[in-house]
């Protein structure tokens, strides 16, 4: 029977389908957001024009204040002195000396990985050919100097030079620390430490110096990272000195000062490149990391070492603001003014890097042997490279390059992995996605427990149907494939960045012509006042008092007068430290001025009798307060030449001399000493918040016991600073020395015997998911890898793997430097550098990396695949 052909629908008649129909887009735009996202404001830049308006107080009063939009430079002005604002005003952070301890632990490790990978052949061509890239700055009317073989073993041994120097550097740095840790310092007595124990003192002023030689070292290296970059090479140009001898500086091109000015991270790269700062490095580094994150396409323009340099010079910086919480007393400003007595290892060290310079300069006997580069990737080649840099090391130094810089026997690393797991119920703690699917501790989800979560109804119906169970939950049908690996995150994240303008783009026609009159208007101020050729001013920003005072490009120019680098790429300690006041010359200087100080009291005070008296006292403080001068000698110089002139003041006091003569001759050098007691009361006056001297004088007379309790107690237990004794005692006890195997944590580390590292290892293995263990077949390269070895791994992957295997996860610090804690507390942290532009870690880079976790932590390939029977039958489960 034929079925009746369907009637047409009449004209205007709704139609009677009620089928899903799919509609596209409606908007102008491909995505539907991208039109919202132009028209977003970033919070940065929504906070900068709050306190621009704040500032002006008057909408209009300046140039500046009609731009809709604000320039770079001006945001950045205006959120560094608010933030400096705030943290004078807000608490801050406690010292953490274990954290100071990750962090160069970790830093440590970075830097023996990259000398590792540089004597590895599968990574040695690698790491060479990025840092030609990086390195190089092409000119089209020169030869192609890639092709110089002079050129490529240049860049080749300054590659290992800097290496090696910032090995050696963070060894010395973590051997302080433990130092400290070992002689009791803590996160809470380390202020009374400071104040009572003058050997720990010098400890912690040895270390504050040798992490400001880091900080200059590091930003020696960002800066000339930044100099050849691609972007950034066309604001700094060469200025010759006067000297021939001497090589060229760079300086501020002024010729950009429009595209330096506009650009927010381009201010911010550019004041982190010079020197001398107007702002606090961590203030540059938290504004930076702010705009990263709201901005992430334009972080595109670093290239992987420029944005790994930038990570190495935040934890630096991370690192000497920690170390300067405990320093701010009125008391610790004071202990900043001398010059305090770096321990040996620092002239071993810094004598090392002067002799390494020289050493490889030496290029002539190795560079046809690494030319081309593809060579290396041979080891009988890649070991006779490294036999003849040995050879040149010997010829100026007596040593090889491993006893030179004393990392000795540091490659030979005994791997440690002590954890035990220990499931947590009703607590995700290692898990770090957003997978459901996924146990997080280490057990599937049981398939009758249907109370766990609450899944989402299809219609209204199914929530009130009783025996409506809900849609099954989506099964991983593949966790290890390669078109899940190589997606690039970025994709969909630069689909809708493209449009976006980060400031310097995007102005209309009158914004143009008041960004070209302040540009003029710093230019002409910047030839009236002649800043930038010749003068008798000195270096560094100047203020502005006119009206010209808002001009965001004045101020650039103003900040970056004076202010220099060197172009050489071979990372050197400064030639003289930085320079301090000296407070031996400035107790002479102040002791005839607080003669009329002492004069006025006593004019004040008519009665002489209670005079007499209240000098008495002062007199017993200074008794104690003239013992630390004495305890400084062997750290500090200046003390010693401070006491001669104190010697022939006794003939000056007349009043009582039968009293003075009686009781005790050094009573006279201590009352000559009374100057130096109101410089550390007006120092100490806002902490103790007292009107007048004589309540000080009082506490420090009551408070002058307790620092000779303190001293019977160091006396008797300590050494002095860095002594052979010293070493003896602290290795004996198992805390000190300058060799981390006579540390402490090295006998901690061998107790564990392998066995029980296995079992340790295959109980973190055991609770691994279906996707985390694919991830750690593709690292370990077994032969249950899908993939057989080949391909990368995704940065999100690698996360989740080390996440799963109990690791901590740090990637708070701007650039590239993630820190992963391990689960153990005597297990050592390691660092990783983030691939960077794309969050992807190719083939020889995971290589690299699983190389130095096998290494570091022991993982054993068949320790993890006897648990492969757990893997499988989890997914069934699941």
């Amino acid at each position: 029977m034929a079925s009746k052909p369907k009637s047409k629908p009449k004209p205007g008649a709704k139609p009677q389908v009620k089928d899903l129909v799919k509609v596209g887009p409606r908007d102008v735009f491909v995505e539907a957001d991208k039109a919202q996202k132009l028209r977003e404001v970033k919070p940065t830049t929504s906070r900068a024009l709050v306190l621009r308006n704040d500032k002006l107080a008057l909408r209009g009063n300046s140039d500046a204040a009609y731009m809709q939009r604000i320039s770079g430079r001006e945001k950045l002005d205006l959120l560094a002195e608010d933030l400096v604002d705030r943290t004078t005003k807000a608490v801050s952070a406690p010292f953490d000396i274990h954290k100071c301890l990750r962090i160069a632990e970790s830093q440590y490790d970075v830097s023996l990985g990259e000398i590792e990978h540089l004597r590895d052949p599968e990574m040695f061509t690698h790491i060479i050919q990025a840092e030609l890239e990086a390195q190089t700055r092409y000119d089209p009317g020169k030869p192609d100097p890639l092709k110089n073989p002079s050129y490529v073993a240049r860049v080749i041994g300054t590659k290992i030079h800097n290496q090696y120097m910032m090995a050696s550097a963070w060894r010395m740095v973590g051997n302080i620390l433990r130092e400290l840790i070992g002689r009791g310092t803590s996160n809470k007595n380390v202020k009374a430490l400071l104040k009572n124990d003058n050997r720990i003192r010098g400890l912690y002023f040895a270390l504050f110096r040798m992490v400001e030689v880091m900080v200059d070292i590091n930003q020696q290296r960002f800066s000339g990272l930044a100099l050849n970059s691609a972007h950034y090479a066309r604001y700094f140009k060469q200025q010759q000195s006067d000297d021939p001898t001497e090589e060229p500086s760079i300086v501020f091109d002024h010729t950009e000062l429009r595209e330096a000015g506009l650009s927010f991270i381009d201010s911010i790269i550019i004041e982190l490149c010079f020197p001398k700062a107007p702002y606090p490095q961590f203030v540059l580094y938290r504004i930076l990391h702010e705009a990263a994150e709201e901005s992430p396409k334009e972080t595109k323009r670093f290239s992987q070492l420029m944005w790994d340099a930038i990570g190495d010079l935040s934890e630096c910086v991370e690192m000497q603001q920690l170390l300067e919480m405990p320093l701010l007393t009125p008391e610790a400003s004071q202990w900043k003014e001398e010059m305090w007595q770096m321990p040996p290892e620092f002239d071993i060290w810094r004598d090392a890097q002067m002799m390494s310079l020289r050493a490889s300069e030496e290029i002539g006997n190795f560079k046809d042997v690494v030319f081309p580069l593809a060579k290396t990737m041979r080891k009988a080649v890649l070991d006779n490279m490294w036999m003849r840099i040995d050879q040149n090391y010997f010829k100026h130094t007596g040593k090889d390059i491993d006893e030179l810089w004393q990392l000795k026997g540091e490659l030979d690393i005994e791997p440690q992995w002590t954890s035990f797991y220990t499931r947590v119920p009703k607590k995700n703690v290692y898990d770090s996605s957003d997978d459901e699917d996924d146990p997080k501790d280490g057990h599937p989800p049981s398939r009758g427990n249907k109370k766990a979560k609450k899944r989402l109804a299809i219609a209204n119906w199914a929530a009130d149907d009783p025996d409506f169970e809900g849609m099954p939950e989506l099964q991983t049908v593949s966790n290890s494939t390669e078109d899940d690996s190589t997606e690039d995150d970025t994709a969909s994240e630069a689909s809708y960045l493209d449009n976006e303008s980060e400031g310097e783009d995007g102005y209309d026609t009158e914004e143009e012509e008041v960004i070209k009159h302040l540009v003029r208007e710093a230019m002409d101020y910047v030839i009236e006042k002649d800043l930038f050729n010749g003068g008798d001013s000195p270096p560094g920003p100047i203020k502005v008092e006119d009206e010209r005072q808002n001009n965001p490009f004045l101020n650039l120019l103003t900040s970056l007068r004076g202010r220099l680098f060197k172009k050489s790429a071979k990372l050197h300690v400064p030639t003289a430290p930085p320079p301090r006041a000296r407070p031996a010359q400035a107790k002479k200087a102040t002791s005839p001025g607080y003669k009329a100080t002492v004069e006025e009291v006593t004019d004040e005070e008519e009665p002489s009798t209670p005079a007499k008296k209240k000098k008495k006292k002062p007199k017993k403080k200074k008794k104690s307060v003239s013992i630390v001068p004495e305890e400084q000698a062997p750290l500090s110089p200046t003390p010693p030449p401070a006491t001669p002139p104190e010697t022939k003041s006794p003939v000056s006091p007349p009043s009582s001399p039968t009293k003075a003569k009686a009781k005790k001759t050094p009573t006279t050098p201590t009352s000559k000493t009374r100057p130096a007691a109101p410089a550390v009361s007006a120092a100490a006056l806002p902490t103790f918040e007292t009107k007048t001297i004589y309540g000080e004088s009082a506490r420090s007379y009551l408070s002058s016991f307790e620092p000779q309790k303190e001293k019977h107690k160091t006396r008797s237990d300590q050494a002095s600073l860095f002594s052979k004794d010293e070493n003896a005692k602290a290795s004996s006890s198992g805390i000190g020395g300058s060799i981390m195997s006579k540390l402490g944590f090295g006998r901690k580390k061998a107790v564990m015997e392998d066995k029980d590292q296995k079992v340790a290892q295959k109980s973190w293995f055991s609770k691994l998911s279906t996707k985390a263990a694919a991830s750690m077949h593709h690292l370990l390269r077994t032969s249950g890898d899908v993939r057989q070895g080949k391909g990368g791994m995704r940065w999100d992957d690698f996360v989740k793997l080390m996440t799963e295997m109990g690791f901590q996860y740090d990637p708070s610090t701007t650039g590239s430097s993630v820190r992963f804690i391990p689960p153990g507390s005597d297990d050592h942290p390691i660092s990783v550098h983030k691939p960077h532009p794309k969050p992807y870690l190719e083939p020889w880079q995971l290589r690299g990396v699983a190389k130095h976790i096998k290494k570091r932590y022991g993982w054993d390939q068949q320790v993890f695949m006897g648990q492969a029977g757990s893997f499988s039958s989890d997914s069934e489960k699941e």
